[in-house]
């Protein structure tokens, strides 16, 4: 297949392309949504340097970037949560460029400022619908999500021992949970977002909402005002130091993937992500480095 034809088929899988029509072998990219943005940032400094190298880069969440770097669609799959036990057994290099923790959000105005495991796993299998049941106010609680492609998710309902099913499409899509053993899933659902900071948006607006995100980008936030709280779990802050202190323990690697020891100009952006410049972008973009 010659260099235009494999192009073309990134290009149809949906992948984002910024490459001239005859640009000779770029490096494809495709993955994580929150990974995706770092990448993206890199690149153009990667790219003051090395003006020959063009890139392909799309999103599609951790799984189809798992998915199309093993198959040798793309040079680099990036995901946002660690391989599975049935991933691990393939051919798959991690290159680990960052760590964030997840953390759950409610509005400022809210009082509750710490939750349980068991407490969360009661939100969102709708055992636990009322603020009051965790010492709130007497309000029901509006339950946010992200939806199934994102590496964040999947973190979230690992740790909390969940599982989902979702039905709608686009910004209609709703999820339901349960817990693992149950044999009903809640009859609340939830709005499942496409992204963190819509998660953030919804609750700014709604005192009774909960969510979760990403510590950094929540952190950031809030930092500039915004009335949103970071709920303690079990007791632990979430907190970046925590993170990386390993006290919290909802966290999760960033992460380029290759099939294989990675090679040539793909081997070299990899250096260069992990590499002081790169990794200033991480800490830059409200995630943690990952020499800390």
């Amino acid at each position: 297949m010659s260099n235009i034809q494999k192009l073309l088929s990134v290009v149809a899988l949906g992948i984002a392309s910024s490459v001239p029509a005859f640009a000779a072998d770029p490096i494809t990219i495709a993955g994580s949504t929150t990974v995706k943005p770092i990448v993206e940032n890199a690149m153009q400094q990667f790219k003051k340097k090395n003006p020959g190298v063009e890139f392909a880069v799309g999103g599609g969440g951790s799984g189809q970037g798992i998915q199309l770097v093993s198959k040798g669609t793309v040079n680099i799959g990036m995901s946002s949560r660690p391989l599975n036990a049935t991933e691990k057994t393939s051919d798959l290099v991690e290159h680990r460029i960052g760590l964030d923790g997840v953390t759950l959000i409610a509005n400022k105005s809210n009082p509750v400022s710490n939750l349980t495991t068991e407490q969360v796993q009661g939100i969102y299998s709708g055992k636990i619908t009322n603020w009051k049941e965790l010492g709130g106010p007497a309000a029901p609680i509006v339950v946010y999500t992200l939806n199934s492609k994102h590496g964040t998710h999947e973190v979230f309902m690992e740790y909390f021992g969940l599982e989902t099913k979702e039905s709608g499409e686009g910004a209609a899509t709703v999820a339901v949970h349960r817990k693992k053993g149950d044999e009903a899933y809640s009859t609340l659902p939830a709005k499942a977002m496409d992204e963190g900071r819509q998660v953030i948006a919804a609750i700014l607006t709604n005192p009774n909402a909960i969510g979760y995100v990403s510590i950094g980008i929540a952190a950031s936030i809030a930092g500039k005002g915004a009335p949103i709280r970071l709920l303690d779990l079990d007791g632990i802050a979430a907190t970046e130091a925590n993170v990386v202190a390993g006290t919290y323990k909802l966290s999760r690697p960033l992460l380029l993937l290759t099939k294989g020891e990675a090679k040539g100009a793909a081997q070299d952006f990899i250096h260069f992500l992990a590499g002081p410049e790169g990794q200033a972008i991480v800490k830059q973009m409200d995630y943690i480095p990952s020499g800390n």
